[in-house]
């Protein structure tokens, strides 16, 4: 009898299951672990033998062609797609909304970035501080600074001291203090991430040796924790970004950082 009602409970469930397809709704899965939910980025930045192709920023990185001609700006990241290469797989996975908007932020990061060395604009990446070793895959993050970041002539790169914080050596600070000071930047545009965490760090430092009347947070490129934000304002801040509204992303940087950074939005290219 136990057997009889069993079989009647499956085909019960069966029958469901076909009235769903027919109305065209899927069943819900069930959620993926971290590790197959980066999958897909991962397999786009296949490991390299290769060594990190940015070069390493030095008190004389700027050319003769650079200190002459002056810039009017100079952007630089924070920790470039931290949220991909510097993940705890051992966590669970996000929730969708989370990993959508993660998503979005890290596509649009690797865009602008691959968009403005390649256009020669000067660009400096603060990479995080032993990735090699904390990185749950080091060779495949090389991949992707080498991808999008390797063929500008104007890119350069510095360590922050650890993978969780945004300051970097005293030295390493004054390179580049001595480099903006050469090329004559009018505005540096700090960008990267986390808000209000290690790109804080990175942005307080920094002001200390430069004007911060010409110091400023871009809100396009700067990348929020999916740890800091409910599902609710994941879902609000992702559908800003499609539209290329930064509003929300402008007011969590005033919310984590108290309204104590100057913002300014990226200058837009002339059609």
């Amino acid at each position: 009898m136990g057997g009889i009602g069993i079989f009647h409970i499956r085909k019960s469930l069966w029958a469901v299951l076909c009235v769903l397809v027919a109305l065209g709704c899927t069943p819900v899965q069930g959620p993926r672990d971290s590790a197959q939910q980066f999958a897909g980025i991962l397999r786009q930045y296949p490991r390299t033998t290769e060594p990190l192709r940015v070069q390493k920023l030095s008190g004389a990185a700027a050319s003769p062609e650079l200190r002459k001609a002056g810039v009017p700006e100079v952007t630089i990241i924070v920790h470039p797609a931290y949220s991909v290469f510097l993940r705890d797989l051992a966590r669970e996975a996000y929730p969708d909304v989370k990993y959508r908007l993660l998503k979005k932020q890290f596509y649009n990061e690797a865009t602008f970035m691959a968009e403005r060395a390649e256009a020669g604009g000067i660009l400096v990446l603060i990479i995080p501080g032993n990735y090699s070793t904390e990185s749950f895959s080091p060779l495949s993050y090389t991949s992707y600074l080498n991808a999008v970041a390797s063929r500008g002539p104007s890119v350069f790169s510095l360590f922050s001291k650890t993978s969780s914080t945004g300051v970097i050596a005293v030295d390493d600070m004054i390179s580049l203090y001595r480099f903006l000071q050469d090329v004559n930047a009018n505005t540096v545009m700090v960008g990267g991430g986390y808000i209000g965490r290690c790109q804080r760090e990175f942005y307080d430092q920094l002001t200390n040796f430069i004007d911060r009347t010409r110091t400023y947070i871009a809100p396009e490129i700067s990348t929020i924790s999916p740890d800091d934000v409910s599902e609710r304002e994941a879902s609000r801040i992702l559908a800003g970004l499609r539209r290329r509204d930064y509003t929300s992303v402008k007011q969590f940087i005033d919310r984590q950082t108290e309204g104590n950074v100057n913002i300014l939005p990226v200058p837009r290219k002339e059609d």
